[in-house]
This record gives C-alpha cells, sequence and structure tokens, in this order.
C-alpha cells in the first residue's frame, strides 16, 4: 500500500509531540519516585520504632527474670540494683550509667540496649515484696519508647 499525497506528511510524531510525551513521561516517573522515597522513610521509621520497643520489652524482662531468680535483691539507689544467689553472691548489678555515648542501660557494666537511657528508675515498694522498674529508651531519631512493670520478689529478701 502506497502513502497518498496527502498522508505523506502525516506519518510519524512531530519533534514536539515527542518533547511533550517525554516531559509528562518525567513528570510521572519522578512522582513515582518521590511516592517511593516516602514509603522507604516511613518503613524505616516504623522498624526502627519496632526496634526500639523490643529492646525496651527485652531489657525489662531481661531484668524481671534475674530478679525473680535472685536470692536477695539490693537496691542501691534510684538507678541501680543488685541481685544476689543462695550463697550470697554478687549476680547482676543493674544501673543507669553515663558513657561516652550517653546515658546507657547497663548489665554488669555492659550495655544492655544499643539505645540511650532517657529515663531508669528502681523502685522498692513499701511492702519490700516487690519492685517497680520504669524504663525510658530513646532512638537516634529522638523517639522514645517507655516501660513500667511491678516483680513480686517471692519469699526472698530485699534490702535498701
Amino acid at each position: 500500500m502506497e502513502l497518498t499525497p496527502r498522508c505523506r506528511g502525516r506519518a510519524g510524531f512531530t519533534m514536539i509531540e515527542m518533547v511533550v510525551a517525554l516531559f509528562i513521561s518525567l513528570i510521572v516517573v519522578a512522582a513515582l519516585g518521590k511516592v517511593m522515597l516516602v514509603n522507604s522513610r516511613s518503613w524505616k521509621l516504623g522498624n526502627e520504632k519496632v526496634l526500639l520497643q523490643t529492646n525496651v520489652s527485652d531489657a525489662v524482662d531481661r531484668m524481671s527474670r534475674s530478679i525473680r531468680s535472685a536470692r536477695r535483691l539490693k537496691v542501691i539507689s534510684a538507678t541501680e540494683f543488685r541481685t544476689y544467689d543462695t550463697a550470697g553472691a554478687l549476680k547482676h548489678t543493674y544501673r543507669r550509667y553515663q558513657t561516652a555515648g550517653g546515658l546507657r542501660l547497663q548489665e554488669d557494666g555492659l550495655d544492655l540496649t544499643p539505645q540511650a537511657c532517657n529515663s531508669f528508675a528502681c523502685t522498692a515498694n513499701a511492702d519490700t515484696t516487690s519492685l517497680t522498674i520504669s524504663l525510658q529508651l530513646q532512638n537516634a531519631d529522638g523517639e522514645l519508647v517507655a516501660r513500667q512493670t511491678r516483680i513480686t520478689v517471692r519469699n526472698r529478701t530485699m534490702s535498701f
């Protein structure tokens, strides 16, 4: 089939049509890239929040297990307590401590969590059979997660 003189000038796209199509495609790709970037940042922040919550829970659970398995518990200050075994030997020391990286929660001199410890308080209750622990951690983005628990010390002694 041959092109008639009438159709010869109309076969294909003009340069202006190509530039307009390219510009519109560029806008669509840029918008998709922006959506992907926002979603990626949201996922990262959510993931960091979950990690922070997990670390708070793990730290409190670890201290709780240590307290429940101890024969004796001694509260040194509002930010430090120690657990002792049945022979009276020191088992663990938990404290909030200033390091070069900021305030940290430590177990036996080692960081219990990688995040900054904004707040840590251990309070022996008046009945001397339980200890209330409050812990607040902060990640690098400034997000805070806190947890408080009351741990009962059964048939054990607690000194102040």
